[in-house]
């Protein structure tokens, strides 16, 4: 067996290792919403079809619309592998630029298609900050937005 201090750098190195591993994957989840990053946080609403969970989504963040705007938030669909809906929300791409694939997101952001419904909050720094597969109800949002350390910042400076 190692002595105490060679174990420890082993489990350093594996430690540092496997967060190596990561950011590849993270580099890819940023790459498919780079548009939106340091602008917007970003709901992504992923859906194989037009069913109640996202009929519901919508209908809840309908009447939110002044929150979402306060809380410089898009919403994006992903309905199926069809293209990419902004239900709300600023443009992140320049005229002529493509709208990010569904089928691209999926893969970053590991939701399988098909699959009834999945919601992510995206951080402006581009961080996955929630996920559920349900529809989200504003008030849980905004809750946990107004706790983001840039969220507190933008509400001090009003």
């Amino acid at each position: 067996m190692p002595p105490p201090s060679r174990r420890l750098s082993l489990a350093i190195a594996s430690v540092l290792a496997a967060a190596l591993l990561l950011v590849p994957k993270r580099r890819a989840m940023a790459a498919e919403l780079d548009g939106y990053r340091w602008r917007s946080r970003v709901l992504l609403l992923f859906a194989d079809g037009e069913n109640s969970a996202l009929k519901r989504q919508r209908e809840l963040l309908d009447v939110a619309r002044p929150s979402l705007r306060e809380r410089d938030m898009a919403v994006l669909a992903v309905v199926g592998n069809g293209p990419v809906e902004a239900l709300f929300g600023p443009e992140a791409t320049a005229p002529g630029t493509p709208a990010p694939d569904a089928a691209a997101l999926r893969r970053s952001f590991g939701v399988p298609a098909p699959s009834p419904f999945a919601a992510l909050l995206i951080g402006k720094d581009g961080g996955v900050k929630w996920r559920a597969e349900r529809p989200a109800e504003p008030e849980e949002l905004f809750a946990l937005i107004d706790t983001m350390p840039m969220r507190r910042d933008e509400m001090r400076r009003g």
